[in-house]
C-alpha cells in the first residue's frame, strides 16, 4: 500500500447536531485526534477527542460541549487551548 492511499480531499467535520459517539467514531474511522464543527457550512470550532471523551452524555449534540467550554476573549478569538478557537461573530 501507498502512501497516496490514504490521501483524502475530504475532511470530515461535525454539524452542530452530531453527538459526542458520533464524533469519537469519525476519529476512530480517520484516525484523527481533532475535528472541525461547522454550523450551516460555517466553521464554529475545533473540538478534541479529549473534549468529546469528557462530556457526560456522549448522547447529547456537539453543540452542548461547545457553548459550554471555558474560554476567554482576546482580539476577536475565544480559546479554549492552543489548538482549540472559535471566531466571535
Amino acid at each position: 500500500m501507498l502512501a497516496k492511499d490514504f490521501i483524502t480531499k475530504e475532511i470530515p467535520v461535525l454539524k452542530s447536531f452530531d453527538t459526542g459517539k458520533y464524533g469519537l467514531s469519525l476519529m476512530d474511522e480517520f484516525k484523527l485526534h481533532h475535528l472541525p464543527v461547522v454550523t450551516d457550512g460555517v466553521y464554529q470550532i475545533l473540538v478534541s477527542e479529549k473534549d468529546l471523551l469528557e462530556m457526560t452524555d456522549l448522547e447529547a449534540p456537539v453543540k452542548d460541549l461547545v457553548f459550554s467550554l471555558p474560554a476567554y476573549t482576546t482580539t476577536g478569538i475565544c480559546m479554549k487551548s492552543w489548538l482549540l478557537c472559535r471566531a466571535i461573530n
